[in-house]
């Protein structure tokens, strides 16, 4: 059984740090356990699809628990969180690795076949698409009436929500050396886009014009595998 407990020495006060300040090959003091929680209890319920991809648990307009669960055979299905009923399953292009992102009735996912989509929550129908020629393998943000994604060709795109178009685009220089697939997770604050690239830099961008307000190196003396 896999459990975690709290344990105390007999005589040693919970505030002090007896294991990190006592010399290790000392012998053990007398333990008590104090409490115990076991953590691999009977789950409610379980759910298996074809090759399990990414998951994102949301609540419908009425406050209803639902979750979105992606495929590597493509799959998108849209499960009752309760009674683990299947409401619907659309079918897209590629693999889904990066968790689905759910905004005001939309969903935005993106596969490794370079698909970009957005998804009615109600029915699971494409409400428009963006193809690009890299794999998005990460999660989408959302912010101000704009999709950003990233693909592991060191591209970061801010798309209008609405309908797909590009409103701009940012590109840094992939380095020739080996790198890990994959890509960064944009994140939006106030009016910057932040986005980690393969080159090791950490760019800040402004979310409405895309150019670049600042920029950390974060690849230290690394010549190579800056990922």
């Amino acid at each position: 059984v896999l459990s975690v407990a709290w344990l105390i020495p007999q005589g040693v006060s919970a505030q002090s740090n007896p294991i990190f300040e006592a010399d290790p090959f000392a012998k053990a003091p007398n333990i008590d356990v104090t409490w115990r929680r076991t953590l691999n209890e009977p789950p409610v319920w379980s759910y298996h699809s074809r090759e399990l991809g990414a998951v994102n648990l949301w609540h419908t307009p009425a406050g209803r628990p639902a979750l979105l669960v992606g495929t590597s055979s493509g799959e998108l299905f849209r499960l009752n969180a309760t009674t683990v009923e299947t409401n619907w399953v659309t079918q897209l292009e590629g693999s889904i690795d990066g968790q689905p992102v759910v905004d005001d009735g939309v969903i935005f996912i993106g596969t490794n076949l370079g698909q970009f989509y957005a998804l009615d929550t109600g029915d699971g129908s494409v409400e428009w698409s963006y193809e690009v020629d890299s794999p998005i393998n990460t999660t989408a943000a959302v912010g101000d009436n704009t999709v950003y994604i990233a693909d592991s060709g060191d591209v970061l795109r801010a798309l209008n929500r609405k309908n797909g178009s590009v409103r701009w685009r940012y590109e840094r220089q992939k380095p020739t050396s080996f790198t890990i697939l994959g890509g960064g997770v944009p994140l939006v604050t106030d009016d910057l886009v932040l986005c980690g690239f393969a080159d090791g830099r950490l760019v800040a961008l402004n979310s409405e014009s895309g150019n670049a307000e600042w920029m950390v190196d974060l690849s230290g003396d690394a010549r190579e595998f800056f990922d």
